[in-house]
């Protein structure tokens, strides 16, 4: 009997992209964090390139665009853990945190991000104290499982840093969560009738996230190639909320991108 010879598996054929991305990758190494590599960055573009055919029809800028903002952040776009999403936007390629972007990036400064969603059937109370000593304010959350749970009444995120005196927190009620829910692109999608209880603490951390004292160095390219640093608020990154499925989100709770400064960063980038 022959030996048969094992064959090896077919390759992927190359691709414009792949192309791209290879002669992007030096850039990318300039401005990269110690978070994501640009090796595993390249490797994750070109799976979402090829996995979404809205993404291939935006233009090839964009999406480079988008990919030197995961870099800089250190976010994985695929939305493992909920970092961060490449998406697609009338035509270009948008780049967008995640709840857990904020989170992750909160937690690399030592600033530790819980948020909890609310039942009907718990004991919540809110105590916001003003004294010769100073403002504060007190949570008391007693959940209560051994019944019918209710409806979500409210959710918060609470954020801790060692130095702090207390901690920050953000506590969005019904009512609140509900206008936002309305206000959205897809206020009856599957995420808000399947799971209201994340989507509820989602809007209790991206509310934090404004007024969270949370900055990160990143690295940008100038028209001459080399690399400036810059101190950026994690607030100015746009959120899910801002697109989805090429429409805006909620264009009261959260402002558009401003394509002035989308421009300017593009320049800086050398596109």
């Amino acid at each position: 009997m022959g030996v048969q010879r094992a064959q090896a598996p077919a390759t992927r054929p190359t691709t414009d992209m792949d192309r791209v991305i290879a002669r992007a990758k030096p850039r990318l190494a300039m401005i990269a964090t110690r978070y994501m590599g640009e090796d595993r960055l390249c490797s994750l573009a070109l799976s979402i390139w090829s996995k979404d055919s809205n993404l291939r029809r935006c233009s090839t800028e964009s999406f480079l665009l988008a990919l030197f903002k995961a870099c800089q952040y250190g976010l994985d776009p695929t939305g493992v853990g909920n970092q961060g999403h490449i998406i697609a936007y009338k035509g270009k390629a948008e780049f967008v945190r995640g709840w857990g972007g904020v989170i992750t990036m909160a937690a690399r400064r030592g600033i530790k991000v819980d948020t909890f969603a609310v039942y009907d059937s718990d004991e919540f109370e809110i105590v916001r104290q003003s004294t010769i000593d100073g403002y504060f304010v007190g949570l008391h959350h007693k959940e209560v499982r051994d019944g019918e749970l209710g409806d979500v009444k409210a959710a918060y995120a609470i954020a801790t840093h060692p130095d702090w005196g207390q901690p920050m927190i953000e506590v969005v009620w019904r009512g609140d969560i509900e206008k936002i829910r309305k206000g959205s692109a897809s206020p009856n999608s599957p995420a808000w009738k399947s799971w209201y209880s994340e989507m509820s603490r989602k809007t209790a951390v991206n509310r934090l996230a404004k007024r969270l004292p949370l900055f990160v160095e990143v690295k940008e390219l100038d028209s001459d190639g080399k690399v400036n640093k810059r101190t950026a608020a994690v607030a100015e990154l746009p959120n899910e909320d801002h697109f989805w499925e090429g429409r805006t989100g909620n264009g009261v709770i959260d402002a558009p991108i401003d394509e002035k400064i989308a421009k300017e960063v593009e320049d800086s980038l050398g596109f």
